[in-house]
């Protein structure tokens, strides 16, 4: 099993206010590069 388990998208993302389809496109394109989980721990500063 391959898992993200420290992933900071919101900063990948400039934050961006997320969205439906920003999770959507976060999930398929971690399952395209072969991973079966992600956790995101963006966090305020």
């Amino acid at each position: 099993m391959k898992l993200e388990l420290r992933a900071h998208y919101l900063e990948a993302l400039n934050f961006a206010h997320t969205s439906e389809d920003i999770v959507d496109d976060i999930v398929t394109q971690n399952k395209g590069r072969g991973l079966d989980g992600i956790a995101i721990t963006d966090h305020n500063y």
